[in-house]
This record gives C-alpha cells, sequence and structure tokens, in this order.
C-alpha cells in the first residue's frame, strides 16, 4: 500500500536529500523530472520496476520481511560489506581500470581479515560464519 511521492515543487521548494542527484541515476533524467515536476504518486509496484526500491511485500509481511532482511545482512562479514559498498560507490567516478585496480586491492585486503579466515574455516566445517569485523 505504500506509495512514493516527491513533493517539493507543490511547496515550492526545490528538493532535499540528494533527490535531485540520485533519482535521474536511478531511474532517468526524464522519469526524475517528471516525478520531481509534477509530484506524481509512484505505487510500490511501479517503484520496484522503476528500480527505486528493490523489494516489494503485503502490509501484513512487511515486519518479518524486513527483519528477515536485516538478519540477513547481519549474517555477513561487515568488513567485505563496506568494501563492496566502497567499490560499488567507486564505480560511478572511475574509469574501469581504476576501479579494477581499487577492487583488486580491496580484495587482498578483505582475504587478509580475520573475518575471512573466519569463512574460510567455516566452509570447512560445515558451518556458520562468526564474523567479528576485524
Amino acid at each position: 500500500s505504500a506509495i512514493l511521492v516527491s513533493a517539493f515543487s507543490t511547496i515550492g521548494a526545490s528538493g532535499d536529500f540528494g533527490s535531485s542527484w540520485f533519482l535521474p541515476r536511478l531511474i532517468g533524467e526524464a522519469k526524475a523530472k517528471e516525478f520531481m515536476f509534477l509530484s506524481a504518486r509512484v505505487s510500490a509496484s511501479e517503484a520496484l520496476s522503476l528500480g527505486l526500491i528493490n523489494r516489494m511485500f503485503a502490509d501484513a509481511e512487511f515486519d518479518d520481511a524486513a527483519m528477515a532482511f536485516c538478519d540477513e545482512l547481519a549474517a555477513r562479514s561487515p568488513i567485505a560489506m563496506r568494501m563492496q559498498k566502497e567499490n560499488i560507490q567507486r564505480s560511478f567516478d572511475a574509469d574501469v581500470a581504476t576501479a579494477l585496480d581499487a577492487e583488486a586491492t580491496a580484495m587482498v585486503r578483505a582475504m587478509s581479515t580475520a573475518d575471512h579466515r573466519e569463512a574460510v574455516a567455516a566452509f570447512f566445517d560445515k558451518r556458520t560464519p562468526n564474523y567479528v569485523g576485524r
């Protein structure tokens, strides 16, 4: 039942929270302008198809689904996820050679962590890893 609205133009405001930077990159310039200029109401299903949201759930399932998603993230190595996030963010401003070099450097760093050693040990022991963020 959720909807998204960019109501800035209806209140005489230009936008905030990076909407004019993020939206064109997520949904394209034309769709971003329409969304912001007209304060269009976007349904959850349209937001999903535009790539504004990654998942959609029925209202009754939302809390459980959100907690399951958080649990899934919490079960991962925080170091690996931080490095992955940095790699993805960097990719928007870097050429492919620079991005690949940075990715390789991060991979070497990640593989020297206690979290990586724990992941390898857990794999061979057939158990869930217990990451410590080091």
